[in-house]
């Protein structure tokens, strides 16, 4: 459930960073940048949980 919300957070926040690189490119890129960082840390760590989850399931 977390994660739907966070997706849907991040999707609206990608169509706000597609508005303000229409307004101002320097910082839409800066922002893009930022974005995608957050975007491969939130992969990580999800990738993290559902192989920990997996291993639970595991030794039930």
């Amino acid at each position: 459930m977390k994660e739907r919300i966070l997706i849907k957070s991040l999707l609206y926040q990608l169509l706000s960073l597609e508005y303000l690189a229409e307004k101002d490119e320097e910082l839409g890129r800066y922002c893009l940048y930022h974005y995608i960082n957050c975007l491969t840390e939130f992969e990580l760590n999800f990738r993290d949980n559902l192989l920990i989850n997996l291993e639970i399931i595991q030794k039930l």
